[in-house]
């Protein structure tokens, strides 16, 4: 059965756990486990290895570490006196040991205060926007759960078939089967299968078939419900989704887990993810306002500049390229100023670009000027653009991109003069396709208003394709951060009228020609309690130039060969000491050479004959110059010089570098020199390269002696004082009643002179993380080690680029073994300790991306503080009478007496070994009153039972104790209608309403394997039934705790 949508209640019990609606009062869930043995009429001492299996296997557990316990012998209560507890063993105190045969069961009830789920990892993310830095809320999963008993045995299991590789974008389609199994040996009810879809879009989930149960299916989820599963039964679900994953790396396609009803309560199964999806990347997508005003008055005309830019990130060829980008003025008027490749046409406020096909790593550009209005106030987007192409059969999208909302006021708004004014000035303004080179940036703001400005963020954003490193070369004042595509600059105040300007160097290239923007900046400051955004600019744009084909004719050099020479005695007309120094000239062949004779047997190869002589010039003290040559150098050499037409035309070059060697040069009219030599086979050929433009000249600059005063003026201010003091940059508080990602680094301000608050508008990015356990166990033993896969998805959910993305996980688990990292789809990430780093760098709008890693680990405690609690007995032998007091007590079990019930959590009432109903007796301080018509026969033991329980303050809990009573009829469900309702007419209760329950049959306790509880039902899963007529008892404990 397939069932859509999910109702609250359904949603509430999602990790299969009810929610407590009570605000005052918490639940408090126990632990109940039975040891069984059988008495062999022998032995005193019972251990472990005497556990009936069939029945648990956690043995005698440590007493110190329950609430409290009970030891029944054969159906009856005994006194503590009778023995003596330890973990793994059972010493019984008393004569003789019990008949052979006998049921000896242990009931161990633990109590912990406090959640019993342990949190893996708390993950939050930050960066920064315009108006100043955007926190995420912070995450951490659904938890992990610690017990000192677990049962492995539910199973479930995750087959798919589909792509196993594929780029982002591209829609794929995979059929799941979920696999669940009872492995154990008890029966498994209320099974709940929970599989959480992982793609970043999904567009169609559909049911197939289901063995057995109903299959509801929600947005991102998949649940499986089952109302019970047999020892050794599996089952099968299988399903259909079609959806996209944006996010590259290495992805899981859906993670599940189970959890339901067993003998010893709930059970959970470890999450499963199947095998991994393998995503490149694939089509990358921007939308960049780069001018124009960021607020507008209704029906008011302006004109935005806007950057398309699109980039086959994949490897591989993507055609039928198309990108449609609706605008969302009224009337807008487009003028395309610069087109990479491909057309487009306007329809409307719809602009439909067609670029056709892009090879790997190619970026097309467009650049258009859009004129026009709002009709409706508030803040909006200027345009939203989406891509999508043709990848063999498939269909390749790109998420939604857009840039930062318009603030539209209403039309009787007035809009005020603009207060903030951000210039830049960019050379050069012309660049050659994919060559790096560097930019020089004059960036300026302005306080246009006549008040100081405070706590100002100019943001500039870097937008060349390829980006090589950004620095600063000035800074006249507050503190520049720099990232790999954007320069923060926080300016603590900005006086009225004050023009401060910065200088910056980009080294970067761009991969698409036309007219592009080397980068985009905006500022943001606070007027007393005003937030003043100014106007976007960009400077003058860039022209981006293809190459040219074009012919040259050029030397080439066919052949080159090196050599040196040295000479000694070199004769001057003076001593050597009284030259300052020897200037060598290049070196030349000497007149009417050289010879070239090519070799018959070896016709690729010439035999040269040359001379080179170097000139030189002895420079004296007094300037004077001697004019000399050094020995000529006769070379003879074998040269590759390959057959030519007759009229192509080798010449012999000689490159020379003379030096004189000081070493040995002495103070005679004679020095030494080196000279080394390359000499070249050249000759003339024709190329086809490709040519880019020259830029255009610089202006020439008129030299200019710089006087005494012109270079103080140009000089840096010193320190004028002894330390130097570093003004903070602006922090971010939280503003009442807004998200997190809504906060910026303005918020929290005392109001000035009583003026009205404005803070900024939420027209920037916003940040949101989701987490999910992808595999591993969610319930371990305390000190047991265990391995989880974790997945952080990490979105941009508000509008425009965040930059300087980093997120930080901080590892919860108590002791950590090992860590994978598995996959990132973006930036870098780094381990210090328990503290995970990923830096992310720019987080386009609406673009997620992926963190996956492993870790080991354990949780050395567990969950919760344990709460502690006595069980005390007073007992008492029928002496025919309905009336019993401290007097009767049997002093050698005890002393306690018949406790105040005000003074105790809850009572409870043995006759002959059964638990009676409580409006069979009445208890007062000192006094047991029986309300029955015939009291117990003579001899018939009489237990009263008193069970404290204490919270972590030490305060006294209050317990409620109901009992279900029915007589065994030859059936084996029992439902409300079986209820002797004399002794109470509640029904068997929900057991996720209860604290513990507890089944008695003939008095005797039974394992919780052997029976279930739900609502209305008890149905007992042994093969015998009970005697007819055997009382049976099921008693509901509660306990809650003050919140």
């Amino acid at each position: 059965m397939f069932r859509e949508g999910i109702g609250n209640k359904q949603a509430d019990s999602f990790f299969g756990k009810s929610m407590n609606t009570n605000a005052e009062k918490k639940l408090l869930k126990a632990d109940v486990y039975h040891y069984n043995a059988i008495s062999d009429g022998e032995k005193m001492t019972y251990t472990n290895e005497d556990e009936l299996k069939e029945y648990g296997s956690r043995g005698i557990l440590d007493p110190n570490q329950v609430s409290y316990y009970n030891l029944f012998i054969n159906g009856v209560l005994q006194p503590k006196v009778n023995y003596k507890l330890q973990e793994g063993q059972l010493v019984l105190n008393t004569e003789s040991p019990p008949i052979e045969g006998s049921m000896i069961t242990l009931v161990f009830v633990t109590f912990r205060e406090g959640e019993s789920v342990n949190t893996l990892n708390s993950a939050y993310a930050e960066g920064f926007i315009p108006t100043g830095i955007v926190v995420s809320e912070q995450v951490t999963d659904n938890g992990v759960e610690t017990k000192d008993y677990i049962y492995p045995n539910l199973q479930t299991e995750i087959m798919f078939f589909g792509p196993r590789q594929l780029i982002s974008g591209r829609e794929g389609s995979w059929q799941l089967t979920v696999g669940l199994a009872n492995n154990g040996e008890y029966t498994l009810t209320n099974l709940r299968v929970s599989t959480s879809l992982l793609l970043d879009s999904l567009s169609n989930i559909e049911g197939l078939s289901v063995s057995r149960g109903e299959l509801i299916i929600s947005n991102h989820l998949v649940f499986w419900d089952i109302a019970e599963l047999e020892p050794g039964e599996s089952v099968q679900a299988s399903f259909s989704v079609t959806g996209i994953f944006y996010a590259a790396g290495i992805r899981s396609l859906c993670s599940s887990f189970a959890r339901g009803t067993g003998a010893i309560g709930e059970i959970t199964s470890p999450a499963v993810s199947g095998e991994y999806i393998e995503v490149g990347t694939g089509l990358g997508i921007s939308s960049t306002i780069i001018s124009g005003p960021t607020k507008i008055v209704r029906g008011a005309a302006a004109t935005w500049q806007v950057e398309l830019r699109l980039t086959n990130q994949s490897s591989f060829r993507i055609e039928e390229l198309m990108l449609t980008d609706v605008i969302l003025l009224k009337a807008p008027q487009v003028n395309v100023r610069s087109l990479t490749k491909g057309s487009f046409t306007i329809n409307d406020q719809k602009l439909l670009w067609q670029p056709g096909r892009l090879e790997p790593g190619e970026t097309v550009v467009l650049l258009m000027d859009l004129t026009g209005s709002f009709d409706k106030s508030g803040l909006t987007s200027l345009n939203i653009g989406q891509a999508e192409g043709r990848l063999g059969d498939d269909r390749v999208t790109t998420p939604e991109a857009q840039d930062f909302l318009i603030m539209v006021l209403p039309s009787h708004t007035p809009v005020s003069t603009e207060f903030i004014k951000a210039d830049i000035a960019i050379t050069p303004i012309i660049a050659a396709l994919g060559v790096t080179k560097d930019w020089n940036i004059r960036l300026s703001i302005t306080n246009l208003s006549a008040e100081s400005m405070t706590e100002v963020i100019v943001s500039t954003y870097i937008l060349l394709d390829d980006i090589a490193g950004i620095e600063h070369t000035s800074l006249p004042s507050g503190e520049l951060t720099l990232g790999h595509d954007v320069i923060i600059w926080n300016i603590p105040e900005l006086l009225p009228g004050q023009a401060l300007t910065a200088g910056l160097t980009v080294t970067g290239s761009f991969n698409a020609r036309g007219l592009r923007p080397l980068c985009r900046v905006l500022a943001a400051g606070w007027l007393g309690n005003t937030c003043i955004l100014s106007s976007a600019v960009s400077g003058s744009l860039i022209r981006v130039t293809d190459y040219d084909a074009a012919c040259i004719i050029v030397d080439k050099v066919f052949s080159q060969y090196q050599c040196r020479a040295c000479f000694t005695d070199i004769d001057l007309p003076q001593p050597y000491d009284s030259y300052e120094r020897i200037i060598f000239r290049p070196g030349y062949i000497v007149e009417n050479m050289p010879e070239i004779t090519r070799l018959k047997n070896y016709p690729k190869l010439c035999r040269v004959r040359f001379s080179v002589r170097i000139p030189f010039e002895a420079v004296g003290m007094d300037k004077s110059c001697y004019k000399g040559f050094l020995p000529d150098i006769k070379k003879d050499i074998v040269m590759y010089m390959p057959p030519m037409p007759d009229e192509f035309i080798y010449r012999i070059v000689v490159d020379t570098r003379s030096e004189v060697l000081e070493a040995m040069s002495t103070g005679s009219n004679t020095f030494t020199a080196g000279v080394f030599m390359v000499i070249q086979a050249v000759g003339k050929v024709q190329l086809h390269v490709p040519a880019y433009s020259c830029p255009d000249p610089p202006l020439c600059r008129e030299y200019r002696e710089l006087s005494a005063y012109d270079e103080f003026m140009q000089r840096d201010i010193p320190e004028l004082y002894p330390f130097s003091v570093s003004l903070p940059s602006p922090t971010v508080l939280p503003l009442p009643g807004r998200r997190a990602g809504q906060q910026n680094s303005f918020s929290g301000r005392a109001s000035v002179h009583g003026e009205a608050f404005v803070p900024c508008p939420a027209c920037f990015g916003e940040l949101t993380i989701t987490k999910h356990i992808i595999s591993g166990p969610l319930v371990v033993r305390p000190g047991e080690e265990a391995v989880w896969i974790l997945q952080l998805k990490v979105i941009n959910e508000g509008y425009g680029p965040v930059s300087k993305v980093r997120l930080i996980d901080n590892l919860l688990i108590d002791e950590v073994s090992d860590f994978q990292l598995i996959s990132l789809s973006q930036g870098t990430f780094s381990r210090n300790g328990s503290q995970l780093t990923w830096d992310i760098g720019t987080l386009p709008a609406n673009q997620p991306l992926v963190l996956e890693f492993s870790v080991t680990g354990k949780f050395t405690a567990s969950g919760g503080m344990l709460l502690k609690g006595v069980n005390n007995q007073y007992n008492a032998v029928s002496n025919g009478n309905t009336t019993y007091t401290n007097e009767d007590e049997i002093l050698s079990y005890g002393s306690y007496g018949i406790p105040d019930p005000e003074s105790v959590s809850f009572l409870n009432l043995y006759i002959n070994g059964v638990l009676q109903p409580q409006v069979s007796y009445t208890v007062e301080e000192g006094t047991l009153t029986l309300n029955l018509d015939d009291p117990p026969i003579e001899g018939a033991p009489i237990i009263l039972e008193a069970v404290l329980l204490w919270n972590s303050s030490n305060v006294l809990l209050k317990g409620e104790s109901y009992q279900y009573n029915a007589l065994a009829a030859p059936k084996a469900t029992y439902t409300n209608a079986d209820e002797i309702t004399m002794y109470g007419n509640k029904g068997i209760q929900n057991p996720d309403q209860v604290s513990y329950h507890l089944l008695f049959i003939n008095g005797v306790p039974q394992a919780p394997v052997s029976y279930r509880v739900e609502e209305n039902l008890l149905k007992l899963e042994t093969e015998d039934l009970p005697i007819p007529g055997a009382p049976m008892v099921l008693q509901l404990v509660t306990f809650y705790d003050e919140v």
